[in-house]
Parts: structure tokens; C-alpha cells; sequence
């Protein structure tokens, strides 16, 4: 092996044994960056390793041999509690993701051994342009095929909000870019400080000069707006979290449905000694629906007047009319008042998991019904407004996200134009095993909240559950003595709010995804100089 290394020499293009270190070590780093591993500080070098390798000349195959294992293992350690639902669709999703991440780095093959031989300014521009790639890449993630952009680069730094602060303006595609413009760099610099000792090239890199100083400069204007706002709080809230840790395999159960009942009693009026204004339950959290049968709104009423406090629950809702051939569901959430009981008005989930709670193209393979939970398609909301909840003497405006509408930052924005004063996201990460699962997901609630400048509360059934505040900062966390997030259990806490934000939207809510065009102007730009160099390089030895 070492053999290998040494004969191609330090100019000459990368053996084996380089591809086999170069993709190991950008795999290792990449799944390190993100929870559960939480190793924030392997963002800044996660792609230098490849970059390196690709700079040096690869031939394709051996650039793709190298780049397809690595990034589909990659994603196979990172979604490994996805197979608890599905096999094939976890070794599938993985594959898809891996993909988009080798789309990427082959455009970095055709492009970076050509801009070491440029001069600082062409590759200034070629940098910034992969940067924009890579931030075009997870925008177009966030749609095609349904749409499932989890674990962007910008979620990496979930427990290091400072540099987040940046996703007020540009949204968590700034993150990406600051990061992966800064592989760039390093990578650039450690290419010429290996050619140097071969080639007597300058060691110096303008451009990754360039993004030490852009990462710098962001870290020191968001360590100023931290010290400009975030200093004064004002009490909004005293709200409640259920956590009720009903297993999975019961959940739907018609035998267990008392015992839900009871554990969800139960747990909601323990709270109510600690003076809770507003108690949120998880993601669909009760056996039967609240809407269609009569004895769980019934019930529900009930619990709300012992508690004498407004609730927030997750439940089924059955708008079937006599004569339908299929049932129609919403996956919902519900304010529930003490006094008036369910409100009319209900938000109805807009982003659908699909073979989870629809089939997509459902005419053309009906049987695939059955695999849907609950017997059949679940159908959408359609609107962005937030619930309107009467709590602790006033109307609140609350953003709901269901399950892993957090993911997408388009619902949050939605939401939040629409006057919503905070988020809740209710959820049930019971789906997916004890692993990895609950802190990814918590992950995107950080980069949520620095976007659109508001606090947000998480009710998981399993999982994640507490508040974030409008910095990125995780204020409340439900753990247990062993520092994790299975076990049942509520807790009590106060919602604050920094005043600079209330009834203000950030930069980002009010002109949305405007740095992903600029990413991609930096994108067409580079890219196609390149592809014109290439082409006229072409005709010249035509000629």
C-alpha cells in the first residue's frame, strides 16, 4: 500500500491508496459532522480530503469507483435507524443521497485540476462557484422526488449556533456555502503547499485567505448581534410538554387504546401543579381520531377542564362523508380550549411522508395501500396560517409543523408570514428505533429558529422535546438521569422571547430563498467560464 503511494509521486495522478484514504476520510468526516456524533468541527474539513484527491487529476473511473462507495456508505451510517420502517426504501434513500453528493464532487473533478493551474483570480471565481453548486444541490433537494433535504450542511452546526446566526439572512443554504467555500479554500491551500516542495510554487492561496476571512467575519458580526439582542427576555408562556413514550407497536392497538388514554391523562394533570398557561401533546397521540368520533373529543374536553388549561394535541382527524368508497384523513393538531372545548378551526399537515401516509401515483398500484397505517391515503393541508390558541390571558399565534415538516424551511416561512408568534412541533419518532434518529430531526428545529427569528417548542411521543429561543439556543431538553431521550415523563417551563423579534420578521421571512439564485449565478458563471476555456482549448488543437 505504501507502495502505492510513494510511485505516483507527489505531482503525478493519485494511486489506489490515495483514493482508498481521500474517500474514507471525507466519509468519516461526513458522517462525524452530524448528530448523533455531533463532532461540529469536522464541517470545516469534511470535503478537503477528496478535494486534494480530485485536484490532482483522477481518472473518471477511478474518481467514481472511489466516490459512489463512499458517500452511499456515508448515508448508510447516517439513516441507519430508517430501516426500522423500511429496508428497501432505507438502502434506496441512501443511494439517492450519495448520489447528489457525487453529482457534486464530479463537478469539482472537471474542475478542479484546471483551476490549479489558474491564476488567483479564475480560482476565486471557480471556488465560489462550487460553493453555489453545492448550495443548489441541497435546494433542489428540498423538492425533487417529494422532496427530503435532511441533514444540510448548516444542521452540522446545530450545537455551535453562533455562525448560524447568518440563516436569519440567507437561510441555512449561507451555512452551507460559508463551510463549504472554506473546504475549498483549505483544500486549495493544502494542494499548493504539496506542489510546493515539488514545483517551488508560492505557498500563497488568496482564496483561502478569502474564506478565513468570510468565515471571521461572520463569526464576529454574529458574535455582535448576540451582543446587541438576546439580552433582554420577555416571559410569553408557562408551557408543558407530555412526554409520553407510548411504544410504537401498540400505538394503533385497539386493546391498548385505554392504557394511551391513561398514560395521557395521566401525565397531562401532574402538570398542572407547576401552573402550565398551555400543555402540548405529541404527533398524533391518541388511538382514535378527534375528529369523526365523538367519545375522543369528548374525552379530550374532559382532560382539558381537569387540567384548567389550553391544550395543543396532535390526533387523527376522519372526514369521510356517507358514500365515500375510502376514508379521507388529515394527520392534524387541535387547540383545546377548558372552557369551549375543541376549537372548529384545526391545522391539517401540509407535507406528507410519502409510502408512509400516501401512496404516490395511488391509481396505478392501489395495493399498496395496506402498507400506509392506517388503512389509506392521508390527504394535505393546504393552508399556511397558524392555530390561534387563547392561553395564559391571551391569543397566541402558533406555527405548527407535524413531524418532519421542520425539514422543510419554505413551511416554516410560510408560517411565520403569516403572523405565527413561535413554532411547535409536534412529532412521534417512535417510528425509527432508539438511535440517531430524534437529535438529526432536532437538528432542523435549530436552523428553523435562526432563520425566521422565533422560539421553537418540540413535543416528541419518543424523541427530542424542549424549546429552542430565536438564537439557536436549546433552552429546555427532556433528558433522563442518563442524559437521554426515551423514557416518559412532562416538564414545565417558561417560553421567552427576545422583544427585538416580536412581530418582526428576519431578512431571510420576509425576501425567502434569494441566495440560492445568487449561489447559482456564482455557479453558471464559474462553471460555464470553465466549459468555454474548455471548448476553445479544444478548437485550438483542432486547428
Amino acid at each position: 500500500m505504501l507502495r502505492g503511494v510513494a510511485d505516483v509521486g507527489l505531482n503525478g495522478r493519485p494511486g489506489r491508496a490515495w483514493t482508498v484514504v481521500a474517500c474514507a476520510l471525507t466519509a468519516l468526516f461526513t458522517v462525524a459532522m452530524f448528530p448523533p456524533f455531533n463532532v461540529a468541527e469536522a464541517a470545516y474539513v469534511f470535503a478537503v480530503p477528496v478535494l486534494v484527491w480530485l485536484a490532482r487529476g483522477v481518472p473518471f473511473r477511478q474518481a467514481m469507483a472511489g466516490l459512489i462507495p463512499a458517500h452511499v456508505v456515508a448515508w448508510l451510517v447516517l439513516i441507519f435507524w430508517l430501516r426500522h420502517v423500511t429496508w428497501p426504501g432505507y438502502v434506496f434513500l441512501s443511494m439517492v443521497l450519495g448520489l447528489y453528493a457525487t453529482l457534486w464532487y464530479l463537478a469539482a473533478w472537471c474542475v478542479l485540476p484546471r483551476l490549479r493551474e489558474g491564476d488567483w483570480r479564475r480560482r476565486m471565481a471557480g471556488l465560489l462557484g462550487l460553493a453555489g453548486l453545492w448550495v443548489v444541490f441541497e435546494w433542489v433537494r428540498s423538492f425533487f422526488l417529494s422532496g427530503f433535504p435532511w441533514l444540510t450542511v448548516s444542521t452540522s452546526q446545530w450545537e455551535r449556533p453562533l455562525l448560524l446566526q447568518v440563516a436569519a439572512w440567507t437561510g441555512g443554504y449561507g451555512i452551507s456555502f460559508l463551510f463549504v467555500f472554506f473546504n475549498l479554500g483549505l483544500a486549495s491551500y493544502f494542494d499548493r503547499l504539496i506542489r510546493f516542495h515539488r514545483q517551488g510554487l508560492k505557498r500563497l492561496a488568496p482564496e483561502f485567505y478569502a474564506a478565513l476571512a468570510l468565515l471571521l467575519l461572520v463569526g464576529l458580526g454574529a458574535y455582535r448581534l448576540s451582543v446587541a439582542h438576546g439580552q433582554e427576555w420577555e416571559e410569553v408562556l408557562r408551557v408543558g410538554l407530555v412526554h409520553p413514550d407510548i411504544p410504537q407497536d401498540i400505538k394503533w392497538e385497539r386493546e391498548h387504546a385505554g392504557e394511551i388514554l391513561d398514560i395521557l391523562e395521566r401525565e397531562t394533570l401532574r402538570l398542572t401543579g407547576d401552573e402550565p398557561d398551555l400543555i402540548l401533546w405529541p404527533e398524533a397521540v391518541t388511538p382514535f381520531p378527534l375528529v369523526g368520533d365523538p367519545r375522543v373529543s369528548f374525552w379530550v374536553q374532559g382532560v382539558a377542564r381537569r387540567a384548567g388549561t389550553s391544550l395543543l394535541i396532535g390526533s387523527m382527524a376522519d372526514e369521510s362523508e356517507p358514500g365515500d368508497t375510502e376514508a379521507v384523513w388529515r394527520n392534524a393538531a387541535f387547540a383545546v380550549d377548558p372552557e369551549t372545548g375543541v376549537a372548529e378551526e384545526y391545522y391539517n399537515k401540509r407535507k406528507l411522508v410519502p409510502f408512509g401516509e400516501y401512496i404516490p401515483l395511488h391509481r396505478f398500484w392501489p395495493w399498496m395501500s395496506r402498507i400506509v397505517p392506517i388503512g389509506g391515503n392521508i390527504l394535505p393541508g393546504e393552508s399556511d396560517a397558524p392555530l390561534t390558541i387563547s392561553a395564559g390571558g391571551a391569543e397566541h399565534a402558533v406555527g405548527m409543523l407535524i413531524c418532519y415538516e421542520d425539514v422543510f424551511p419554505a413551511l416554516a416561512r410560510r408560517t411565520v408570514r403569516e403572523g405565527a408568534g413561535f413554532l411547535a412541533v409536534i412529532s412521534n419518532n417512535a417510528w425509527y428505533g432508539r438511535e440517531g434518529m430524534p437529535s438529526q430531526h432536532a437538528a432542523h428545529s435549530v436552523v428553523r429558529a435562526v432563520e425566521n427569528r422565533r422560539p421553537v417548542v418540540r413535543a416528541t411521543n419518543q424523541g427530542w422535546s424542549g424549546w429552542i429561543d430565536e438564537y439557536g439556543n436549546a433552552r429546555e431538553v427532556m433528558l433522563d438521569e442518563d442524559g437521554g431521550v426515551f423514557f416518559r415523563d412532562g416538564t414545565v417551563f417558561a417560553l421567552h422571547r427576545d422583544p427585538h423579534w416580536i412581530g418582526r420578521p428576519s431578512f431571510w421571512v420576509r425576501y425567502g430563498d434569494w441566495f440560492v439564485g445568487v449561489a447559482a449565478l456564482f455557479a453558471l458563471l464559474a462553471l460555464g467560464r470553465e466549459y468555454a476555456s474548455r471548448r476553445s482549448e479544444r478548437g485550438a488543437d483542432l486547428r
